[in-house]
């Protein structure tokens, strides 16, 4: 089971770092396109990403903690490992 853990935590790790270049990227072509009207969109669209990392994190969180439940259940059954 630590392996599990251990790629999920990784591929979560992944999807941060996706999102943080995703952000950076938006944020390059609004200000290149319209330097006027961008920072009210840019602001917007920051805002949204952070909520996609804020729930990413809050579902990662909850993955983590079923995981360790599972695995304790695992380890306390006999005929679960079997």
């Amino acid at each position: 089971m630590p392996d599990q853990e251990r790629i999920i935590a990784e591929e979560i790790k992944r999807m941060g770092e996706f999102i943080t270049k995703a952000r950076g990227e938006v944020s390059a072509i609004i200000t290149a396109k319209d330097s006027a009207g961008a920072e009210k969109n840019i602001n917007h669209i920051a805002t949204e990403l952070e909520e996609v990392v804020r729930h990413t994190e809050e579902a990662t969180n909850t993955i983590m903690d079923h995981a360790e439940a599972l695995q304790k259940i695992a380890s306390a059954d006999p005929a679960v490992s079997n």
